[in-house]
């Protein structure tokens, strides 16, 4: 299995770690992509791709318009707002 680089991921997934936490984490991350390996050596040519685990068809409603909330009731409970909008906090550096 490749080595990873766990403050790298803690820092694309914006969380801290501490010294055992930072362990435990890089342990069970491992034992993940060891999951991730065994179906390597599952022989697949033969199986036919699909999308679902069991067919499917009909899945689709139709596209009808329906009434929706005003702008002034969709903000009610919005802790932050401006100009009609939702203010939330900055995710992108």
């Amino acid at each position: 299995m490749e080595d990873f680089d766990i403050d790298k991921i803690a820092r694309l997934v914006r969380i801290d770690l501490e010294g055992e936490e930072r362990q435990q984490l890089k342990e069970q991350f491992a034992t993940i992509l060891g999951y991730f390996e065994t179906t390597q050596q599952l022989e697949v040519e033969h199986i036919e791709p699909t999308a679902h685990a069991i067919p499917s068809s009909n899945v689709w409603r139709d596209d009808v318009l329906t009434p929706t909330l005003s702008c002034h009731e969709a903000l009610l409970n919005a802790p932050k707002q401006r100009q009609h909008q939702l203010v939330v906090p900055k995710v992108v550096e």
